[in-house]
């Protein structure tokens, strides 16, 4: 398959070919409901030797990130506050109080590792901040394509 061009697939209503990313088929109307066979399959398999991970997906791409939710980041921002507070005041535990900040700013993701896979046919875009990290999907991906037909 030529690098731009888009997979074909046939309509599961008239069987006409159309476009993998159509939303509708031009030929009968009908809704256009394929993903790809790689994306059902990961969707399918919850079985990744990664910390857990969010993800989002179409016909033919998947995105995931490791960032932390909104809620968890600010209780970490509140107990951060808390705990420069205590040092503040306290004249005989800063110490104790600085490592204990020290180690829940170091919980913030600020950077989170993110993958970016987009499917075309039997090709597939792999885009990561830390490919070592998502080595494991990146792998499960290569491997459902080699067993599409």
């Amino acid at each position: 398959m030529a690098e731009g061009t888009v997979a074909l697939i046939n309509c599961v209503s008239c069987s006409k070919q159309i476009s993998a990313l159509a939303n509708i088929c031009p030929n009968c109307g009908n809704p256009n409901s394929w993903t790809h066979p790689a994306i059902k399959k990961f969707i399918e398999t919850n079985d990744f030797e990664i910390e857990e991970f969010n993800f989002s997906n179409g016909r033919n791409w998947v995105k995931g990130s490791t960032a932390d939710s909104a809620a968890q980041t600010s209780k970490k921002d509140t107990i951060t506050v808390i705990m420069w507070l205590i040092s503040m005041f306290t004249a005989f535990i800063p110490i104790i109080c600085w490592m204990i900040y020290k180690y829940f700013s170091g919980l913030k993701n600020k950077n989170p590792r993110e993958f970016q896979a987009e499917f075309n046919g039997n090709k597939m875009t792999w885009r990561s901040n830390d490919d070592n990290h998502w080595k494991p999907i990146k792998d499960f991906f290569e491997h459902q394509l080699l067993n599409i037909n």
